[in-house]
């Protein structure tokens, strides 16, 4: 297991997001000051101030680089 640097999040980059129990992918864009819009694939059911991981595409593996809130829907 090596550690790797996790680079900021940037536009047209696509993520993985976790909300609850549920998955799916999503285009950012727009990232500035730690926030980021995303538009995501499929829908998912969240609440404003919920708590969501977020995995990029790393070597063809979704890796886990953070975690935020869901700030406005």
């Amino acid at each position: 297991t090596e550690e790797m640097n996790v680079e900021p999040i940037k536009s047209k980059e696509s993520l993985m997001l976790t909300v609850g129990t549920s998955n799916t992918v999503g285009i950012v864009t727009s990232a500035r000051d730690g926030s980021a819009e995303i538009i995501l694939k499929y829908p998912v059911a969240a609440r404003e101030n919920e708590r969501i991981a977020i995995a990029r595409r790393v070597e063809n593996r979704w890796r886990l680089i953070g975690y935020g809130n869901i700030i406005s829907l």
